[in-house]
């Protein structure tokens, strides 16, 4: 396992992944508030 490589790939992609979280989880309650109201 190339520990260097994953150190540095790790934050970055746990960053992506978080805006990815992010903007679905945005998307997801304008919606369901669009759709509840």
């Amino acid at each position: 396992m190339r520990s260097g490589v994953s150190e540095l790939q790790l934050p970055c992609f746990t960053a992506m992944r978080a805006e990815i979280a992010l903007m679905s989880g945005g998307a997801f309650a304008v919606t369901h508030h669009s759709v509840s109201s």
